[in-house]
């Protein structure tokens, strides 16, 4: 009989394949109904599975010997601090926050008495994992994890201008050494985003991996706030207020190397143009480089296709990422839509040179304690969420941006 983990991993094969199928054939091919009929099947078998392990007794395994290291102390494992912190998050989630509660003591690197709680590095992951999802532009950039927001200074090395000057031989001097350029961006401080959350105690209760929940109730929204913060140097609430220590944007730093002529608009970014983007840039920000261009654009690029009717541009199999050019293709919900005129519609280049991003960290709130409402907390409950950011820009030509036509 196929394991828990078995059938996870039947299960995201039978998606990948009919993902791919549905963008081959299309949801009509007599092959992805089968796939997706099968991928019903074992995943219904798979939740059969997670009630009854849920269910059972939690198994009592012998306690492994600790690893203690003299003048230091015991040492766990990681496996062993994960669970650890699995249990305390799962406590503070359900109870707030609660510093003398023993389960809790493995969660808290820093709380205060309003019931903060700074989010455990062990469980960064879960909204980086989240990020390459909806809001990739987060671990393009280059970015520093702190947890303050102390004055930072970042330095990007722009290689690319080195220079070598002739030393003759049976000489001690030359022309002149020629230094290479160096850039020292500061961030002198970061700004404060903030949501709320309303949560399920049931669903929270019922869920078998905490990661996936945490992900599924605030993944989303925590990568879209980083993602348009970055992008745009503003908040995402619809007021499009500008964060002071946002530096503009990183839209704001890039320069065009593609502009359309006037009356091709309507055309869209065509392969040339693309092409010759990624072409505009310095050939070491190539070779690290990677498109960005908002879901309209890409959108756009699928369903173009060649005289024969075949899509124009492939799709990663590893990623589910458009290809242009070799180069991946990045989803940014904060870019212009498609056919938005004279504004930068695509932009190519390596970003993790282009902007320098400081993330002092994720805090978290659990409000609704049952003093003030046991009916809202034996439901529900409701968590602040907060992220602080810095940013500065560093090289001013590793990306560029291909400008729409005015008409």
């Amino acid at each position: 009989m196929a394991s828990i983990s078995q059938l996870h991993e039947k299960k995201n094969d039978l998606i990948s394949k009919a993902t791919a199928e549905l963008q081959r054939s299309g949801p009509n091919s007599a092959e992805y109904k089968s796939l997706l009929k099968e991928t019903e099947e074992v995943s219904t078998r798979l939740a059969g599975l997670q009630h009854i392990e849920r269910s059972l007794p939690a198994p009592v395994a012998p306690a492994p010997a600790p690893v203690v290291i003299a003048n230091v102390g015991t040492v766990v494992s990681s496996e062993q601090r994960r669970a650890q912190i699995n249990a305390a998050a799962r406590h503070f989630l359900r109870h707030g926050l609660q510093p003398q509660a023993p389960e809790q003591r493995a969660l808290l690197t820093s709380s205060d008495a309003n019931g903060e709680a700074l989010v455990s590095q062990d469980f960064d992951s879960i909204f980086t994992e989240a990020a390459k999802y909806f809001g990739p532009v987060w671990n393009l950039v280059n970015r520093k994890d702190a947890s303050t927001g102390a004055p930072t200074k970042f330095v990007v090395s722009d290689d690319t201008a080195r220079t070598f000057s002739l030393l003759t031989e049976g000489t001690t001097s030359g022309s002149g050494v020629a230094s290479q350029p160096t850039v020292f961006s500061n961030v002198n401080s970061t700004d404060t985003l903030i949501s709320s959350v309303i949560y399920s105690v049931e669903e929270l209760e019922d869920a078998f991996d905490l990661e996936a929940f945490l992900t599924k109730q605030a993944g989303v929204g925590v990568s879209r706030a980083w993602e348009h913060a970055i992008t745009l140097g503003t908040t995402n609430d619809g007021t499009s207020t500008a964060l002071p220590n946002g530096a503009g944007g990183l839209l704001s730093s890039i320069s065009a190397g593609v502009t359309q002529t006037s009356g091709t608009l309507a055309a869209g970014p065509t392969y040339a143009q693309l092409s010759a983007l990624a072409g505009s840039v310095n050939r070491a920000y190539y070779q690290t480089g990677s498109f960005m261009a908002s879901p309209s654009v890409e959108t756009f690029l699928r369903s173009q296709v060649d005289t024969t009717g075949r899509a124009l541009y492939p799709i990663d199999p590893n990623t589910g990422l458009l290809v242009i050019a070799g180069r991946l293709l990045y989803p940014n919900a904060s870019m212009v839509a498609n056919l938005t005129a004279s504004s930068p519609i695509v932009t190519f280049g390596d970003y993790s040179k282009q902007w320098n991003v400081l993330n002092a960290g994720l805090r978290i709130k659990v409000i609704g304690n049952n003093d003030e409402s046991p009916a809202l907390s034996f439901l529900t409950r409701e968590m602040l969420i907060w992220t602080r950011i810095g940013q500065s820009a560093g090289l001013s030509s590793a990306v560029k941006s291909l400008v729409s036509a005015a008409s």
